[in-house]
């Protein structure tokens, strides 16, 4: 298939240019044809990567081709304008116009089936006009900037909600599903699908790796020598106040006034590149603080390979829904990783960080404990690889890199099958025009993976039965909307479809445990209040709001993740157990987890008292020494903490 993606891409730097690079090379090692529209070769010097020439010719990184499978991309940007010709009153840059008109002509030219594009200024907005001017659907992503900060703006708001609408298919997930609802897209358009994952035939432990002063050497400054016998601390991307940079000189100034220095390897530029070299300067560390240039995204693993610890330390990020990829990438390489608390909480495997066993949590703003921590992680090379090889053995990186490219290709595939510009999936003749209830224009939204099991007569027996009952149509919103078609759901499906009705059952739970958009959603105490390594034995840890464990006959999970990637669903052995939370997305729990979760329900226990029952019911149930018991149960705890169920008081 030959796709059009309307994208940032390298040299752009930052989360959103690494995930559609990583997006098109995969789609093209699957044979694919992917066009990328960019005007990448106009990003500023500030934000800009450096490439290597040898990077650019032929088929190397940055437009790969797969001759094995025949697909190959092909990079197209628009180049700063020559303003000789390119010159109207008053000055601008017609990016919108140019980037549309340019994809439009290679549409045309090979016949491109589907367009993706992620950022709506100024891709989303020219894929819409692309999209508009071929009769060519298109796939849109948003970001959290763009969504959360840009379309707030009244003089921009009413273009991005046309994007929006126009959009045959919108990738969000989260709180950002409210925005869309609020700008009045078509529920059944949104979908969840094709969450970014990492390569990790790249991104891992074994690979080469160089020594700091050969990073240096690529960078435009004059060489300065480098002493190689100190552990070097890593850091990547932006930088800034939010970034923790200069909490980060701070800390690092502590440490060498106690005698314990360090290099800085600091692969990172910005608008405050400036401020920060002179604040290096003013604390004496600018002989051990090494900038280097932003690199190309496949060079980040041999990057993090060459460093003794990794920091990112990100904190009071002004944008909640930002969730970035770095601590994944770092824990991917083996890196020990030095992590806020705060980006500590918005990864995926939040429930497994123990801190200081497999990676090293801190809270940026306090510069005493920040100094502990690069210290604890820096003072011992031996002791960061261990954190680096626990983290990349005991925290889960999922998705896979297979997952986000297949996901992301059949939901392309199906796209291409449909008009231009319709919101919403094609629904079964056989039930289109026959549901006056509206339960099956409902059934996309609210219970993908559910209908995606329903057989011809679950259908039939669904429309009857929301014709007699009839109380959905009086819901007052779309969780009241969403409970009624579930219970509806469960009322229909027989008892031997056990696998449709636990999934119909995990999908309704979802819909029971989202927040009342009225009511505030509970809040954790931060670290500064009272973090995990603070909290005495005598502490009291309670649950932050309310929680609950639902059993599961089989396991679903596994059948979710199928029915996402188009793929059979699996019978799905059980049983499982979940934990629903307001707070947080549903998690996984293992039997102890359950059991403590019930206790911290049920009284008011310390730490102490806890860990004596854990010891009593694992003794009573098999071979546990006092040690092991105790461990079990203050790893359930921390996980339950960094998960943002639990806290200390």
């Amino acid at each position: 298939m030959n796709i059009c993606f309307l994208t940032k891409y390298p040299p752009i730097q930052g989360g959103v240019s690494m995930h559609c690079y990583w997006a098109a090379r995969g789609l093209a090692e699957r044979g694919h044809r992917v066009f990328v529209v960019t005007n990448a070769d106009e990003v500023e010097e500030t934000f800009r990567i450096r490439i290597p020439e040898t990077d650019r010719v032929g088929s190397g990184a940055y437009a790969p081709e797969f001759p094995e499978s025949g697909g190959r991309v092909i990079v197209t940007s628009t180049q700063p304008p020559d303003r000789r010709e390119l010159y109207y009153v008053p000055l601008g840059n017609p990016t919108v116009s140019r980037l549309a008109g340019l994809a439009t002509e290679l549409i045309r030219a090979h016949d491109c089936e589907v367009i993706f594009s992620y950022y709506l200024e100024p891709y989303g907005v020219a894929a819409h006009l692309a999209s508009r001017f071929t009769g060519v659907p298109y796939v849109f992503k948003h970001a959290g900037s763009d969504l959360h900060r840009l379309m707030r703006l009244p003089e921009l708001r009413t273009t991005y909600t046309e994007v929006l609408r126009g959009a045959n298919r919108l990738i969000s997930r989260g709180p950002s599903r409210t925005r869309l609802l609020e700008a009045g897209v078509d529920e059944s358009a949104i979908t969840s699908c094709a969450a970014f994952g990492l390569p990790t035939d790249l991104f891992t432990p074994v690979g080469p790796s160089r020594p700091l002063s050969q990073w240096i050497a690529t960078g435009p400054e004059p060489a300065r020598p480098v002493d190689s016998g100190l552990p070097v601390l890593g850091i990547y991307g932006k930088l800034g106040e939010f970034k923790g940079s200069f909490d980060l000189l701070h800390a690092m100034r502590r440490l060498f006034s106690d005698g314990f220095r360090f290099n800085l390897a600091a692969a990172v530029q910005g608008w405050q590149q400036d401020a920060f070299t002179r604040l290096a300067g003013r604390l004496g560390l600018a002989d051990h603080v090494h900038l280097i240039p932003f690199m190309p995204h496949w060079s980040i693993p041999e990057f993090i390979r060459s460093c003794t610890a990794v920091a990112f330390l990100e904190r009071d990020f002004p944008i909640a829904a930002h969730t970035p990829t770095i601590p994944s990438e770092i824990i991917a390489c083996g890196g020990c990783l030095i992590v806020s608390t705060e980006v500590a909480r918005k990864q995926l495997f939040r429930a497994a960080i123990r801190d200081r066993r497999n990676v090293v949590v801190t809270d940026p703003l306090r510069h005493d404990e920040l100094a502990a921590a690069l210290r604890y992680a820096l003072e011992d090379g031996a002791r960061a690889q261990d954190i680096g090889r626990r983290g990349h053995v005991e925290l889960d990186y999922e998705p896979t890199y297979e997952s986000y490219v297949g996901e992301l290709e059949q939901l392309l595939i199906s796209v291409a099958a449909e008009p231009t510009g319709s919101s919403s999936p094609s629904r079964n003749p056989d039930t289109a025009g026959a549901d006056p209830a509206g339960v099956a224009q409902a059934l996309p939204g609210l219970y993908p993976r559910t209908q995606a099991l329903l057989t011809a007569d679950d259908e039939r027996r669904l429309h009857r039965a929301a014709q007699v009952d009839g109380s959905h149509r009086d819901a007052a919103d779309r969780r009241a909307l969403a409970l009624r078609v579930g219970q509806l759901l469960l009322s229909v499906l027989p008892p031997h479809a056990v696998v449709a009705r636990e999934v119909c059952r995990y999908e309704y739970k979802i819909h029971e445990w989202t927040r009342d958009a009225t009511k505030d959603k509970p809040t954790t105490p931060s670290v500064a209040e009272l973090g995990w390594r603070a909290r005495p034995d005598q502490a009291r840890p309670r649950l932050v709001g309310q929680a609950e464990i639902v059993e599961f006959s089989c396991d679903v999970e596994p059948v979710l993740e199928a029915l996402a990637a188009g793929r059979e669903a699996p019978a799905g052995e059980g049983p499982l157990k979940v934990l629903f939370h307001e707070a947080t997305a549903p998690l996984r729990v293992s039997e102890p987890t359950a059991w403590v979760v019930e206790l911290l329900r049920a009284g008011d226990l310390t730490v102490d008292q806890i860990a004596h029952l854990a010891r009593e019911r694992y003794d009573a149930i098999g071979p546990h020494s006092d040690r092991t018991s105790a461990a079990q149960c203050l790893d359930v705890l921390e996980g339950l903490y960094w998960e943002g169920v639990v806290t200390f008081g």
